[in-house]
């Protein structure tokens, strides 16, 4: 796997486990593309 790309999913897991223990329903996500204003995905 990519460097990067474990620095990512690293990163991801510790934003989950800080959000989940404040008692927040979030889900952190890897790798997704979101639509602008324009339409265009990012």
């Amino acid at each position: 796997m990519n460097k990067n790309i474990e620095y990512e999913k690293f990163a991801q897991d510790i934003y989950q486990v800080m959000i989940n223990t404040q008692g927040i329903t979030i889900d952190v996500q890897h790798n997704v593309k979101l639509k602008g204003k324009s339409g265009q995905k990012h």
